[in-house]
């Protein structure tokens, strides 16, 4: 039995479901605010994770670097150079420091070479690592290199620090690839002026590895850019150090994830999700922490190294899994309700309906039958009667009356 369309329980019932469907909306979209909001705050938490590794690399690479730069300058000021270059034609001068040289490069492992070069880019005095002298006849003029150039080029006081690349011999890269990075210092002198520099050809493998490990967890990937937006670490090796060679042009951030490298060329420091993954990252300007060790006031970085934590989708959408199934189950639950409320309501008004055919039914029931139906509450005061009641009572009433009638009035006299 359906309710009538524009009876007053149809209007009812609707206004009931639209006051559920409202209550389950705002139940939904309370859910999904709790949701939105933690989620906020987790990925808040990861950028402030992901910002302690990111500046811990940055210290890391301060240290390494930094720790050159101090070697460079301890060279730079010994007496044996000093001496050597007052007399270059010295012999004793220069083994002597020559042999300086050597002891620094048995003690410090991370040198390839160390080496004098003179202002026409001679090699004068060279070492390689483990503390091998190279005979003056094996010795080779660098001029046309570009960190000699650029180191000559550099004011006074001033370090130039190469971009790292991959060291090259006779022409082709050497494998397995040694990752290198040239310190190049001025040598300068108040009358003669420049003389020559120092170049220390500082192995940057190691440090490269460290960095390699430094993701925060097992679901984030460690990569490191050089300012043209190649990789100097990546996940696949076969993606790193595209500018050394003819086929990796083309493997760049700015070609291959232009919405990150759009973000990273903006700021020094952010997260960004695109393209199913998130990046964190930070900028770690080169010159500028190591130059402020040696030459105060210096605030231009020429170069910058950007380490960046990479998550892909499915690493990044594993992390908040725990979150949306917590919050699916509680977005589910008001739904469910508002579906038994619903159920509730319907059966409820079918069950009205029923009630109120049968209670008509009895009704008629009751005033058609040929016998006198009373009903009385539980003080036995009369609530309803039928039809036949009613006339079955009016004629008994007649009849008491015409009884008494005849009592109060004997032999058919009147009343007066």
């Amino acid at each position: 039995m359906s309710v009538p369309a524009k009876s007053p329980l149809y209007y009812s019932l609707k206004l009931k479901f639209v006051g559920v469907i409202v209550a389950v909306l705002l139940a939904c979209f309370l859910v999904f605010s709790f949701y939105r909001a933690e989620r906020a705050e987790h990925v808040e938490r990861l950028f402030e994770e992901n910002e302690d590794v990111l500046l811990f690399s940055e210290e890391l690479v301060n240290t390494h670097l930094g720790a050159v730069i101090e070697d460079l300058l301890l060279i730079s000021q010994s007496d044996s150079l000093r001496e050597y270059i007052e007399d270059p034609t010295n012999a004793q001068m220069r083994s002597n420091f020559l042999q300086d040289l050597r002891n620094f490069s048995i003690h410090k492992k991370s040198y390839a070479q160390l080496r004098y070069l003179d202002a026409n880019g001679m090699e004068r005095v060279r070492v390689d690592s483990g503390g091998l002298a190279v005979m003056p006849d094996q010795l080779q003029n660098k001029s046309s290199r570009y960190y000699f150039t650029e180191g000559m080029r550099v004011e006074s006081g001033s370090i130039y620090i190469s971009p790292v690349d991959l060291n090259i011999e006779n022409d082709v890269v050497q494998q397995p690839r040694v990752p290198m990075i040239r310190f190049v210092l001025p040598i300068d002198d108040a009358q003669r002026g420049r003389l020559g520099v120092i170049v220390l050809n500082f192995h940057a493998r190691q440090l490269l590895e460290r960095l390699r490990l430094m993701g925060n967890d097992a679901s984030s990937n460690v990569e490191l850019l050089n300012e043209r937006g190649y990789w100097l670490l990546n996940p696949n090796p076969a993606m790193e150090w595209g500018f050394m060679f003819s086929e990796g042009a083309g493997l760049t951030m700015a070609q291959l994830h232009p919405q990150f490298w759009m973000q990273i060329t903006r700021k020094d420091a952010g997260m960004f999700y695109a393209a199913d993954s998130a990046l964190f990252w930070r900028k770690i300007p080169i010159h500028y922490t190591n130059a402020l060790k040696y030459k105060p006031g210096t605030e231009v970085a020429t170069q910058y190294w950007t380490m960046a934590l990479r998550y892909d989708g499915e690493a990044w959408r594993a992390i908040f899994k725990p979150i949306v199934s917590k919050y699916s189950i509680l977005g589910v639950i008001p739904i469910l309700v508002g579906i038994a409320a619903m159920l509730y309501l319907i059966m409820r008004d079918r069950y009205t309906q029923k009630l109120n055919a049968l209670n008509q039914l009895n009704a008629k029931i009751l005033e058609n039958a040929q016998v006198a139906v009373i009903s009385t509450d539980l003080q036995g005061q009369i609530t309803s009667f039928n039809e036949f009641a009613k006339v079955t009572l009016f004629r008994s009433l007649m009849s008491v009356i015409r009884w008494l009638k005849k009592k109060c009035c004997p032999f058919g006299q009147n009343p007066s």
